[in-house]
Parts: C-alpha cells; sequence; structure tokens
C-alpha cells in the first residue's frame, strides 16, 4: 500500500494498475478498509499473492490471525468489491476458496486529502505495522539480513520545508524503479522457470520528535 502523488512513470508495474476514475465509494470502502488493523493486512497479502490467488490457511498463517477471523474479514473485503475469488479447489471434499485483488491497495495524496487526518494517519500506522510483521517474519525465519546485497538504513537529520519535499521526491522516484524491477523480474521468472527469491522493499520518511534542550 503506498501513498504517491498521480502521475504515470514508464515501466510502473502492471499489478499496481487500477482502473481509472474509480467510484467514490469504492475508494471509501478502499480508504476504511486501509485503515483497518485486521483488513489492511489482509489487502496487503491478498495483494502480494494476486496473480495465482492465496487461500484461507496460506492467508492465516502469514498474517498470523485465526483462519475464522481471516473468513470474516475476507467476506467483508468480498462483500464491498475489494477482494475477488481467483479459483477454487476441492481439498478433502472442502471447496478451497483462492481470492485475488480486485482494487489495489494504495491511494495518491490527492486522494488522501479527502479523508480526516485521524484515519489518514491509521492507513500510515497499519502500513508500518505491516512493514514490522514482515521484519518480524523475516526474523523469526532467520533469513534477515543473510543474503549478499540487503540494505538496512536509518538516516536522521534536520530539513527545511524544501529538503523535506526532496526526500519525498526521492522516495516517490525509488517506489516506481523498484516497482519497475519487480516487474522485469516477475517476467524474467516466467521465461526462465527459477526459482524467486521473496524480498521487501520498505519506503519511510516521516517527521520524528525534535531531541530535548540542554
Amino acid at each position: 500500500m503506498i501513498f504517491t502523488p498521480r502521475r504515470q512513470v514508464e515501466g510502473v508495474s502492471e499489478r499496481s494498475e487500477r482502473p481509472k476514475d474509480v467510484p467514490p465509494e469504492r475508494l471509501r470502502a478502499l480508504a476504511e478498509a486501509m485503515a483497518h488493523p485486521v483488513r489492511a493486512k489482509l489487502l496487503f497479502a491478498v495483494a502480494e499473492k494476486s496473480d495465482a490467488g492465496v487461500s484461507i490457511r496460506q492467508l492465516s498463517e502469514r498474517v498470523r490471525e485465526p483462519s475464522r477471523r481471516v473468513r470474516y474479514h475476507l467476506d467483508a473485503l468480498l462483500e464491498v468489491g475489494l477482494v475477488g475469488i481467483a479459483s477454487r479447489r476441492s481439498r478433502r471434499g472442502v471447496v478451497e476458496r483462492f481470492y485475488r485483488i480486485e482494487l489495489m491497495p494504495w491511494l495518491t495524496t490527492e486522494e488522501l486529502d479527502e479523508y480526516d487526518e485521524d484515519q489518514a494517519r491509521q492507513m500510515s500506522v497499519q502500513i508500518l505495522k505491516a512493514i514490522l510483521g514482515d521484519a518480524s517474519l523475516a526474523v523469526g525465519a532467520k533469513v534477515f539480513g543473510l543474503r549478499s546485497g540487503h540494505i538496512v538504513v536509518r538516516i536522521p537529520g534536520e530539513v527545511d520545508d524544501q529538503g523535506w519535499e526532496e526526500l519525498g521526491s526521492l522516495q516517490v522516484r525509488a517506489l516506481h524503479e523498484s516497482q519497475a524491477v519487480l516487474q522485469r523480474s516477475r517476467d524474467r521468472l516466467k521465461s526462465t522457470g527459477d526459482d524467486p527469491i521473496s524480498a521487501l522493499v520498505a519506503l519511510l520518511l516521516f517527521e520524528v520528535p525534535p531531541w530535548p534542550l540542554p
């Protein structure tokens, strides 16, 4: 899920595209789901595996929520058209559903301006929780920081208004370039059949409290 200025960049991942002129009621439903502590996690997870579809069992294991709770919130997301059924499979006499994303979980900064400050903040909080959850999952699986070329960077500093805008623009460029890399990788993997590397790119820029005065 991303907040980004409304602009098109060549090479952006096709998976992040969505229909133009989405009805306002669907955007409101998306914003409400993205601010919800469980539905946000499910939206992000379904979007991540939307190409093949993902089951309740897989989602339950991935987001670490009980299957009954996952099913309840997926039904709610299905009702408002944010997720759909990609396929069905018979498993031990039970029909198992595989879900796909119907509306990618992202909002532009222009769309975000339509919502009150508290709801916008809750959406940001859910993204942060998702990032921390992914990092915790990687640490628990003992893969965090092991692969050559991994990057973990923290850069504190003080900026003026222009510097803040420049840092934001830098994050947006990195976002679009990252999406283009992911799309090219998917295309190559389809043709080579090689085993994929599960990777996560996290982009953060936020204000922190100032240091206490001496």
